[in-house]
């Protein structure tokens, strides 16, 4: 019986990564504040569906450049799609309870 941790998936590595990009504004990671919509890697490549917490957010082009520079660096991934989606809108109710707590809810 082997003792090693399982090696996660690619696309898992790709959330974890993500874990580790926060909005400045607000101190939370892309992921606990419910900015990614969706995430697929397929072929070496990932496609990452997100929003926005304000469609004239003035740091959403930072957040975008932390997200897609966090997905280059899991090994695996050759290339990086972000879709950003304005539709349905981000509201609070994306945060997740981690988030919430780390934002003192």
């Amino acid at each position: 019986m082997s003792t090693e941790a399982p090696v996660p998936s690619i696309e898992e590595a790709a959330r974890q990564a993500l874990y580790n990009v926060y909005d400045p504004e607000l101190g939370v990671n892309v992921m606990d504040l419910g900015l990614v919509v969706a995430l697929s890697v397929d072929q070496g490549e990932a496609v990452l569906r997100y929003r926005l917490t304000s469609p004239s957010c003035p740091v959403g082009g930072m957040i975008a450049n932390a997200m897609d520079d966090a997905l280059r660096e899991v090994r695996g991934i050759e290339q990086v799609l972000l879709l950003r989606e304005d539709d349905p809108p981000w509201t609070a109710d994306c945060i997740s309870p981690q988030g919430r707590q780390a934002m003192g809810y």
